[in-house]
């Protein structure tokens, strides 16, 4: 049982030997905005204890709960800045809760929000993001806190828990860390510290602060009275937090004061270095009973750690004769004319009194009852039966004008010496207490300012708004009136602003006290916005020739008065009217504010290449925008359709074209090319010219072709750029009809004979043609390598008209006639 406590104890006590030299966790609180908090939200203080700064770059603060076995729930990357030697730093680990007052200003913000626990946890500061894991060992971290139950901590305990009203803060400022968490931490009311607060060197020579002097024994003064005043004297040395105050508290039945003139139970002793000259402070007895009275006068600030206390003592002794006295009245400041405040009240006290009156008052301002509801009179006359009196006055205040009322309360009778009681109060006639708010929905010409009104002043308000101006710390600007005033806020919208300008302005209220304004604060306009339509496309445009003009608009809801710049931009010109002076660029003059103008362009290519790209626009005080455009200079082939095929024959067919586009020059030749190869490549096939365009419609015929055959062809045709072609198509040749054909007959005189003979044998043959009286006249041989034969050939032109007989025969026996007419 004892190996496995001694196994535990090391496992719950981590980083006995990880002292941090740099940055500690100096406060932990973790119950912001939940029932009774006393803030808002969780947070962590970083403290650097050394005596250099210290960058948080890189580090995190880890969180996981008590009893957490795996991976710690947050962690949260600190920002990339120094903590100052002896600074403090606060980190918001949550958004504000509902419950609680609000921290100082965070120096970071944990995102996402950590939700810590507000009684039992762990934290961490580590070097890195990477999580840590169940109770880490000593080396993974910078320092570690472990609050209420958690089972993880520095030294042999965590800290008590923390809860609502309780925080865990390292002692000595921060300074104190013996790496035990039980030891270093004092669980407290939560006072948390951020980069505004004064820094604490650790190490430093702690602050000092001597009483020199003692004083004597007062003696018997009488009860009521006041001795004459003791003096000694206060000095200090290494204080901290200058400039400040040191508190000077006095006991029961002694008063205290640092002009030996305004006494009080309290005074102040000002410090304005880390060093306090030799200052006197004044000590007066004023017993309120008898008999022996002793106690310490105590002296605390300037960072020392225990109150310095001087002690002081005096006999209250009751007087022989009649004796008033009257306790101090709490001033009443500032009060609104023609309206009460109070009431306030101090004690009549007397001794030895005769049965004669005591009368309160008269003072201007102010009226007086002895209970609090009572009814208040400007004078009191108060019946006592003499000895001893006690007597609560009730006092009001009532001013009619704004002045000073400060005066005594004079307070008489019983037959003692009369007494004044000090009353002070200023009749005013306050005007509102004004918040400038934030700026909003900011763009080039206009803003939404808010202000509030957290107080009304002293009378109704009759008028709100906001003031502004361009000039910082203006007296005299534009006023907007506001007439939205709504649970103390309100708002003015901002018109006809100028862009990419600095505006100042203050929310103003006015009363019948006057027009009250909050601080001066500013926002800038958003920087004015081009915009512009898009351009159309432009494409292929022969070179040395004008395309367009194209269009496109620029826009902009404000802009400032400096021009407009369009351009310029290689082969292109701009105008900003479709018959105007086209030039390389504009430059157009505006007045600010709305813009809005049409850009015409003209294309003119030199040379054949992409022209694609971007036309600048800029000016108006606003970011330079492109308008794109895309257009080319060409040197075109013309552009073609390949017609229909017509009148095919075994061996003929026609063939037709039309040019829709001449491209950029004037047409060469043109007509159709053609090939038995499908896909043939333009270029390759047998080109047939043409010379018979009629509009852009050109034909071709085509003959000696072969029968029953697949022929492509397309239309072509060529300029100074090349030759253009249409799409293919295709057609095929009729087979030839059976038996022994003559066509075209009669035939005229030195006509073209064409015959065809199908299913033949390859073989010599010879055509004759003999006249009337059997003589030949014309002989053609043919050898024939494929079975069919289909020519043409012409009749000699001394044939005369008549009858002939046509001829074919071979050796192999085949033989046929035919006769027929040439005329």
């Amino acid at each position: 049982m004892k190996r496995i406590f001694i196994i535990l104890l090391l496992l719950c006590s981590i980083g006995a030997f990880s002292q941090s030299t740099t940055l500690v966790i100096s406060q932990v609180y973790g119950a912001g905005g939940n029932s009774g908090a006393l803030l808002n939200s969780d947070y962590v203080e970083l403290h650097n204890v050394s005596a250099v700064p210290v960058s948080l770059s890189g580090l995190s603060i880890q969180y996981g709960s008590s009893g957490v076995s795996g991976n710690w729930s947050g962690v949260y990357a600190l920002p990339a800045v120094s903590v100052p030697a002896g600074g403090y730093f606060l980190i918001r680990m949550t958004t504000t809760g509902t419950t609680g007052a609000a921290l100082p200003t965070p120096d970071a913000t944990a995102s996402p929000d950590i939700a810590m626990s507000g009684s039992n946890g762990r934290v961490a500061l580590v070097n890195g993001t990477t999580p840590l894991v169940a109770c880490p060992s000593s080396g993974s971290y910078i320092d570690f806190v472990g609050y209420g139950s958690s089972t993880c901590y520095e030294g042999s305990a965590a800290t008590a828990p923390l809860s609502s009203t309780l925080a865990a803060i390292r002692k000595n400022n921060g300074c104190t860390d013996t790496d035990n968490n039980g030891a270093d931490f004092d669980v407290t009311t939560p006072a948390p510290r951020n980069s505004s607060n004064p820094a604490v060197t650790c190490g430093a020579t702690p602050p000092e602060l001597i009483a020199t002097g003692t004083l004597t024994d007062f003696g018997s003064i009488t009860i009521g009275s006041s001795s004459a005043s003791q003096t000694y004297s206060l000095s200090g040395s290494f204080l901290t937090g200058a400039p400040g105050n040191i508190t000077v508290t006095a006991p029961a039945d002694f008063e205290v004061s640092n002009n030996n003139t305004t006494w009080a139970a309290t005074t102040t002793v000002a410090y304005s270095a880390a060093t306090l000259t030799a200052t006197p402070v004044y000590v007066r007895f004023t017993p309120q009973s008898a008999g022996v009275k002793t106690g310490n006068v105590s002296n605390m600030g300037g960072g020392i750690a225990t109150a310095v206390t001087v002690a002081v003592s005096g006999t209250g002794m009751l007087p022989t004769t009649p004796t008033l006295s009257a306790t101090n009245l709490t001033a009443f400041g500032d009060v609104c004319i023609n309206s009460s405040a109070g009431p306030n009240s101090f004690t009549i006290n007397g001794l030895n009194l005769t049965a004669t009156n005591i009368a309160v008052g008269p003072l201007a301002g102010f009226s007086f009852a002895t209970s609090a509801a009572g009814t208040y009179s400007p004078s009191l006359n108060l019946t006592q039966p003499g000895g001893t009196f006690t007597q609560d006055v009730f006092v009001k205040f009532t001013p009619a004008a704004s002045q000073s009322y400060n005066g005594n309360i004079s307070i008489n009778g019983g037959g003692a010496p009369a007494v004044t009681v000090a009353a002070t109060g200023a009749g005013n006639n306050n005007p509102p207490t004004v918040v400038s708010g934030s700026a909003s929905a900011i763009t080039t010409t206009t803003a939404t300012l808010s202000g509030s009104i957290s107080s009304i002043g002293c009378t109704a308000i009759t008028a709100y708004g906001v003031e502004y101006s361009t000039v910082s710390g203006f007296s005299s600007g534009t006023i907007v009136a506001s007439t939205n005033l709504g649970g103390g806020a309100f708002s003015a919208g901002l018109s006809a602003l100028s862009p990419s300008t600095t505006y100042y302005y203050k929310a103003y209220a006015t009363n019948a006290g006057g027009t009250a304004y909050g601080i001066e604060r500013s926002f800038t306009t958003s920087a004015p916005v081009l915009t512009a339509t898009p351009l159309t496309a432009f494409g292929n445009i022969c070179v040395n020739t004008t395309a367009g003009p194209y269009s496109f608009t620029i826009s902009s809801t404000a802009l400032n008065s400096s021009n407009v710049n369009v351009g310029p931009r290689t082969g292109f010109s701009f105008a900003t009217t479709e018959t105007g002076t086209y030039s390389a660029s504009l430059s157009l003059t505006q007045p600010g504010g709305p813009f809005t103008q049409t850009v015409y362009v003209k294309f003119t290519p030199t040379a054949i290449q992409n022209y694609n790209g971007s036309i600048p626009v800029s000016g108006g005080g606003a970011a330079a925008i492109n308008v794109n455009v895309t257009a080319a200079g060409v040197n075109g082939v013309p552009v073609l359709t390949t017609g229909t095929s017509a009148g095919i024959t075994p061996n003929a067919a026609l063939l037709n074209g039309m040019i829709n586009d001449a491209g950029c020059s004037a047409v060469m030749s043109y007509g159709i090319e053609f090939s038995g190869i499908r896909n043939f490549i333009n270029g390759t096939g047998t080109r047939i010219p043409a010379s018979n365009i009629s509009g852009n419609n050109f034909s071709v015929g085509l003959t000696s072709l072969v029968p029953a055959t697949q022929y492509y062809y397309k239309a072509y045709a060529i300029n100074g750029g090349g030759a253009g072609y249409g799409a293919i198509d295709s057609f095929m040749t009729t087979a030839l009809p059976e038996g022994f054909i003559l066509y075209n007959v009669p035939v005229s005189r030195g006509g073209s004979m064409h015959f065809s003979v199908k299913n033949l044998r390859p073989d010599h043959y010879s055509v004759s043609i003999f006249n009337s009286v059997g003589q030949i006249v014309y002989r053609k041989d043919y050898i024939l390598q494929v079975g069919f034969i289909d020519e043409s050939f012409r009749l000699p032109g001394n044939l005369g008209a008549g009858m002939y007989t046509f001829e074919m025969q071979s050796p192999n026996g085949y033989k046929e006639r035919k006769t027929f007419l040439i005329q």
